[in-house]
């Protein structure tokens, strides 16, 4: 089966939601019912979607020759966000304005595709659950996750 999403970011709610999806068979012995659709993980397909669909810039974002590159690009290994040595950076003690800078990044990039932002700051970062939830709720205090939301449990579908 093949599987189409329509996706918008939604400004108010901070990620992305599913308009319409289009299934399709691609064997004449799969039919499109309910079990087999199912079996279609949305959500999946969202997160796996969404860092190609995330710009970043650290250029001045209204210079119209400003040098956009999407989150997947900035993948180092596959799988990774960081490169390893930016990683080995934010963990230092002392580090805290490249770690606000990495939390604000990895926080984003995980809420925008529905991913449970600590959980991918503990992989990004090789640290523990504990220590990526206190940094995040650190940086919210400082103010770089403002308008961004994480919202536990709940369907990008919604």
């Amino acid at each position: 089966m093949d599987t189409s999403l329509d996706v918008r970011y939604s400004a108010d709610e901070g990620r992305y939601v599913i308009d319409a999806v289009t299934n399709r068979s691609v064997r004449a012995n799969v039919e499109i019912n309910y079990p087999t659709v199912a079996k279609v993980r949305m959500q999946g397909i969202v997160q796996v979607a969404a860092p190609n669909c995330i710009f970043l810039t650290l250029d001045d974002e209204s210079d119209p020759f400003a040098n956009w590159i999407s989150v997947d690009a900035l993948t180092s290994a596959k799988g990774r966000i960081l490169p390893p040595a930016i990683a080995q950076v934010v963990v230092r003690r002392g580090s805290s304005g490249a770690r606000m800078e990495a939390i604000e990044l990895l926080y984003g990039a995980a809420a925008l595709s529905s991913m449970p932002p600590a959980r991918l700051i503990e992989r990004e970062l090789g640290i523990p659950h504990r220590t990526a939830s206190a940094w995040i709720i650190e940086a919210r205090k400082a103010g770089r996750l403002a308008g961004m939301n994480y919202n536990a449990g709940r369907p990008a579908s919604d």
